[in-house]
């Protein structure tokens, strides 16, 4: 049985928060934002489960792997946003999953089934035995809990290469990446993340954050500053669906 050394996943996606990637390059064809004619972003939130991040919830009674109040933050502000499930994350939070499949405010979309990696030295994530079934599989769950098959797929960790995005592709869906990374992986700092996102964010942006938890501590407290002062600077919150209807921005 093949070892998933966690601590190489958590210094690997802490550095996807770093300046070092601030600007992250990926494979030809991923969208990274949509048109910059209006203040409009869309807020994305990764709900990552790996087979290692289930063992730990078993043993736990409380969450580790989502923060209730990154919820109560963006549905006190009435902001829209779109979550990209893993499908394990369903299997292991069936009933919150089913709570935000129903709300109005959340879109869900794909991020493949247990986030192993697509390709390899990404972040020190396991690879993919079959990077197919990794996407068909999660759109089974998604689409059995949700109705609605997800039209868009996110790589674990943003790794890919041509041939994942065009695989993607014949599967009718898009792949989306983002043009603003939130910083929140790992980073108890709330300051950090809330200056990053405001620094970076323009009309059209697409912003990459994750849904607490142990592997992003401080989300939920930087989220409630996030969404006041992105509001008073005139944009409107929308679901990645909505964004790209003006028109997707690819590599």
């Amino acid at each position: 049985m093949r070892m998933i050394n966690f601590a190489a996943i958590v210094c690997g996606i802490a550095l996807m928060g770093s300046s070092v990637l601030a600007v992250p390059t990926f494979a030809a064809g991923i969208i990274t934002h949509g048109d910059t004619s209006e203040k409009l972003v869309a807020l994305t939130f990764d709900a990552d489960m790996t087979p290692h991040m289930k063992k730990m919830q078993s043993k736990s009674v409380r969450p580790l792997w989502y923060d209730e109040r990154v919820f109560t933050a963006l549905e006190s502000a009435h902001a829209k946003s779109t979550v990209f499930a893993t499908g394990m994350w369903p299997e292991v939070y069936s009933a919150r999953f089913l709570q935000l499949a129903t709300n109005p405010l959340y879109e869900i979309e794909n991020h493949s089934y247990d986030h192993a990696a697509f390709t390899q030295h990404c972040y020190g994530l396991p690879r993919a035995t079959d990077k197919r079934d990794e996407i068909v599989h999660a759109n089974k769950i998604i689409t059995e809990l949700t109705g609605r098959k997800p039209h868009y797929f996110r790589f674990p960790g943003g790794c890919s290469a041509p041939d994942d995005v065009a695989a993607v592709h014949e599967l009718g869906m898009d792949a989306v990446g983002w043009n603003v990374i939130s910083g929140d992986a790992f980073s108890k700092n709330q300051e950090y993340i809330v200056h990053t996102v405001l620094s970076k964010v323009r009309p059209g942006s697409i912003v990459v954050f994750h849904l607490g938890g142990m592997h992003a501590p401080a989300t939920a407290r930087a989220l409630p500053q996030i969404l006041s002062e992105l509001k008073r600077r005139g944009y409107t919150f929308v679901t990645v669906r909505d964004l790209l209807t003006l028109g997707p921005t690819v590599n």
